[in-house]
């Protein structure tokens, strides 16, 4: 009985710790890395157009994965917004992939926080979660910087500060390539 209470105590462990509210950094196994070429997919936007990755060849591209419950995801927004404002000109596509159940939180839901927040950059819908599994997600959010050509240059788990010194300069870096 104890080994059962102990593997369903693990289990809800694992799911909880899906978004980190501690904001730490933590390794996570993920099939797409620093390295690697970022593989294709095609979603659907909040205007019912499909959305590929490939639409953006050329390009330096942010692709965070997200969902409405994770504090974490929805506090990193702002800096995301403000990430894309400084950049958009010169080249940088910022993409947030929602990963909300939609039989649970309805589209409308998603579009209205989206909008009402001002956020200018680009959400498209993982409504199977096709996406999400062939990156490999196992926590949100998990955030990719792909070059322009293809490949990803920066993964990263968590809550984070994306108009950091850090991070202006990495996308500078890119975009000057």
């Amino acid at each position: 009985m104890r080994k059962i209470i102990w593997v369903i105590f693990i289990l809800t462990l694992a799911i909880i710790a899906g978004c980190d509210k501690s904001g730490s950094e933590r390794p996570r196994k993920t099939k797409v890395e620093a390295g690697s070429v970022a593989p294709d997919f095609t979603l659907r936007d909040m205007n019912e157009k499909n959305t590929s990755l490939s639409d953006y060849k050329g390009r330096v591209v942010l692709i965070t994965f997200w969902n409405m419950k994770c504090k974490d995801c929805t506090e990193s927004m702002p800096s995301l917004e403000a990430l894309n404002q400084r950049f958009r000109e010169q080249g940088l596509e910022v993409i947030a992939i929602n990963a909300d159940n939609l039989e649970y939180v309805k589209p409308e839901k998603i579009i209205n926080f989206i909008k009402s927040k001002g956020y200018t950059f680009k959400i498209l819908f993982d409504e199977t979660f096709s996406t999400s599994e062939t990156y490999k997600i196992v926590a949100i959010p998990m955030t990719f910087l792909i070059d322009k050509n293809g490949s990803v240059s920066y993964a990263k788990f968590g809550k984070d500060d994306w108009i950091s010194q850090e991070n202006t300069e990495r996308v500078q870096s890119l975009l000057n390539r």
